[in-house]
């Protein structure tokens, strides 16, 4: 979730993805992925939400800190110490009331203390460790994100000692075995590690991208160039920590196709996103090579970079030919009925039929339906009618009517 520095510290539903992710331990398979296109950017305020069953009577209390007192949020803790969403909103109190920073700051050191020895004096299980580890997260998110919106001369200078302070106090901590470093900061495994390393990068191309909308002077450049290569140092740094992970290659990805500020690199790792993406297919598992090249497609198309998008996708067709795949084609199909719906209006497209390409593609399908079970036939005749019907052409609803009549007749 991308930063808004313009709004207020709220803790809504940051939150609320981590936890759903944290359920599912490969991370990787995640539709989702923060986007870095300012187009697309967040409006989204800072937020968090619990996946604690303790606290859902705690939950309307909580939610309205215009209520709450210190008092009120010492008796939630002594109710559910090992709730990060009752710490976060105890933090959210001292921000929301003077910006009390210091304050806010004590309640994080309190509450990660507090979650850690809690949960680690009792029985070591797996669903234990993982319960540990999402409160961290979230606690460590928060103060993250407490520190990119409140640390001091962020937004004024682009101080980022304190930010980077924190990211080596957690990041470093738990890649390191130096037993001399910061002990008051809990190691993270990789899964939420990872997690965090892509929520920090997330905050400093909020920055960027506020920072790109508000001046042009020379000065306000030399500041973008800064977060540009300092974006692109925690993204080679995460790289090397898990060169195996679609989410971190597509996310390196997309900043670099939608940022003008890359220049050539000195490293190993290329600013070329075409470069990137090859190398993204090479260090990648053969079994994650399709959806790596689906989800680039998909963003393709997000940033109107279509006809590139139909060539990835046309290659992946035809080396899977022997082997007809429905998810393919229907993803295929629901990119194209997109472009198609948003091209009808814009002038980049006039000069083409932006209805044909859809068609064409729902027909080549249909060529192939003797190859699928009867329920994607009947998913894919419904989305057929559905486009027609959008675009009101009673011709062709009539003639997919007709086929899809057809199909039945002459299998069942």
């Amino acid at each position: 979730m991308l930063l808004d520095l313009n709004s207020g510290f709220t803790w809504n539903n940051l939150l609320q993805s981590n936890n759903n992710n944290n359920n599912n331990n490969n991370d990787d398979d995640d539709e989702s992925l923060p986007s870095t296109n300012k187009k697309s950017k967040s409006k989204s305020k800072l937020s968090t939400n619990n996946n604690n069953n303790n606290n859902n009577n705690n939950n309307n209390n909580s939610n309205n800190n215009n209520d709450m007192t210190p008092h009120d949020y010492e008796a939630l803790i002594l109710e559910s110490p090992n709730s990060s969403y009752v710490w976060i909103n105890y933090m959210s109190y001292y921000l929301n009331n003077g910006q009390q920073i210091d304050n806010a700051k004590l309640v994080f050191n309190r509450g990660l203390k507090t979650i850690t020895s809690n949960l680690l004096s009792s029985s070591i299980t797996n669903d234990t460790n993982n319960k540990r580890e999402t409160e961290i997260l979230n606690l460590y998110l928060a103060i993250t994100n407490m520190e990119f919106q409140f640390g001091s001369n962020i937004v004024n200078s682009l101080n980022l000692s304190s930010c980077q302070q924190l990211f080596d106090d957690i990041v470093i901590n738990s890649k390191s075995t130096n037993p001399t470093i910061n002990k008051n900061f809990v190691p993270l495994s990789d899964s939420p590690l990872k997690r965090y390393i892509l929520h920090y990068i997330n905050n400093l191309i909020s920055i960027l991208n506020n920072l790109s909308d508000s001046s042009n002077s020379t000065s306000q450049y030399q500041s973008l160039l800064y977060l540009n290569t300092s974006i692109l140092d925690k993204f080679k740094y995460l790289l090397k920590l898990f060169p195996q992970s679609l989410k971190c290659w597509l996310n390196y990805y997309m900043y670099l196709s939608t940022s003008k500020l890359n220049s050539k690199s000195s490293s190993s790792f290329s600013n070329n996103p075409t470069e990137v993406y090859q190398k993204m297919l090479s260090n990648l598992p053969i079994h994650k090579h399709n959806k790596a090249i689906i989800q680039t497609a998909k963003f393709l198309y997000s940033i109107d970079s279509f006809e590139l998008a139909r060539s990835l996708f046309e290659n992946l067709i035809t080396s899977s030919n022997k082997k007809a795949r429905s998810d393919l084609w229907l993803v295929y199909l629901d990119c194209e009925i997109k472009l198609a719906s948003t091209s009808t209006s814009t002038s980049s497209s006039s000069s083409i039929d932006t209805l044909a390409y859809p068609r064409s593609l729902f027909n080549r399908f249909h060529a192939l339906i003797s190859h699928f079970k009867p329920n994607v036939v009947k998913f894919f005749f419904k989305k057929w009618l559905t486009f027609e019907y959008q675009n009101n052409s009673i011709e062709n609803i009539n003639s997919v009517k007709a086929l899809a009549q057809s199909y039945v007749d002459s299998n069942f």
